[in-house]
Order: structure tokens, then sequence, then C-alpha cells
């Protein structure tokens, strides 16, 4: 009775579609990535921390486009730059996922929506704030978007340790340690926390990865034919 009247062809409903990683020979489209840049401007209500909660779940989770490798190095690199480190951020992933042009259409597609609602709040912003339930309401924005941050920094620590392996793994707890004491205890400026790590992890990966790590051959190396060794 278990088989009977199920047809072979049906595919299982608890499989998620899995969606191609980018590639050359399969990049995202550039509309698709300026429509994504816009859902997370249209939602980011919140500030910075709301922001960078939208971009990992749209690039990471939702679209699969990046990794937590990709996403850490784009959100470590843009705290590099002057200005707003957010717009610095979108501009690194759409270079990341296309180029040159990729840059420029994720920054506008950020900016663009979250420019005119902002425009339309400040028109009612006093009127808002001048309201006590408004105030409230904005009074309780501002714990939620730490806890927002502190949620995406823990996602990331943890795709980033998952990721190692053996000595690797130490070097990796070691650097989030080394990072939060500089930034959170010692209030060390972002830029010169992230040269102190990278100048660290150039060291201390490459002394740990020695007998650890193997080198990866390619995915689309051609197998080696039975009985090749022995000619």
């Amino acid at each position: 009775m278990g088989l009977e009247g199920t047809r072979p062809d049906a595919a299982p409903h608890s499989l998620p579609i899995q969606r191609p990683a980018p590639s050359p020979e399969h990049p995202v489209p550039l509309p698709a990535l300026f429509l994504a840049f816009v859902r997370i401007g249209l939602l980011s209500f919140g500030g910075g921390a709301s922001t960078l909660v939208l971009m990992q779940q749209e690039m990471m989770e939702r679209r699969r486009w990046l990794n937590a490798r990709d996403f850490s190095f784009t959100f470590a690199l843009s705290r590099m730059y002057p200005g707003a480190h957010l717009l610095a951020q979108a501009a690194l992933i759409g270079h990341v996922l296309r180029g040159m042009v990729g840059a420029p259409v994720a920054l506008l597609g950020l900016v663009l929506p979250s420019c005119f609602i902002t425009l339309l709040c400040t028109v009612f912003f006093l009127t808002i704030r001048a309201n006590p339930f408004g105030a409230a309401v904005i009074d309780g924005i501002l714990p939620a978007t730490g806890g927002m941050t502190i949620a995406v920094s823990y996602r990331l620590a943890r795709d980033t340790v998952d990721a190692e392996r053996g000595r690797t793994r130490l070097v990796t707890l070691f650097l989030i340690a080394g990072g939060f004491t500089l930034m959170a205890l010692l209030q060390v400026s972002s830029v010169l926390a992230i040269v102190v790590a990278g100048v660290l992890g150039a060291v201390l990966y490459q002394v740990a990865s020695r007998g650890t790590r193997t080198p990866r051959e390619p995915a689309d190396a051609p197998a080696t034919p039975p009985g090749a060794e022995q000619r």
C-alpha cells in the first residue's frame, strides 16, 4: 500500500529550491541587483543596524549571492572608507557581484528609495516627535537596533568559525575576540582595528595552516583515467 497511488515524477515538497551561485557564466542580472537593494532601502527603518541586517538576509539567505566570508569582507573593507559605511558596503557588494558596473547599480538601488522616504518622513517628523505615542515608538526603535547589530555580528562570526578547522579556527576565534576588545573596550578606531587584524591574520593564518590545509583541486579537474599512473 505504501507506494501505490504516488506519482514517480512528483517532487518532494520539503526540498528547498537552490539558486545557482553567481559565476562568470551565470552573473547576477543588473535589474535583479538593483531591485534587491531597492528592497533593502525601502525596508531600512531604524537606522544603520536594520540596513545591515537586511543586507545580510538579502545577500546571504534570500538571494544566496554571497557567503559569510564574502559578506564579512565587504563589511570590514567598508569600515576603512570615509563617509557612510553602509553606502560603501553596498557599492562593494555590487562590485563583488558584477564588477565596476555593479557598484553604482547597487548604490543607486539603496539610496534612491531611502532618500524619497526620508524626504517624506522629514516633513512629518516634528509632528510625530511631538506626539507622546510617536515619541515612544521612536525611543523603542533605538535599543532594538543595538540588538539587531549584535545578531548580525553573531551570525557572521558563527559562519566564519564554522568554515575553519583545526588551528585556523583558533586563529579565527582569537581575531574575533581581539576585534571586539579593540572596538568595544579600548575604543580604537575601526580603521586601526581592521589594519591590525589584517596584519595579524596574514601572519597567524600562514603559521596555523602549515600542515593543516591541503590545496583544493579545481572542481572541473578531469578525473585521472584508470591505469594512468602505471604508464
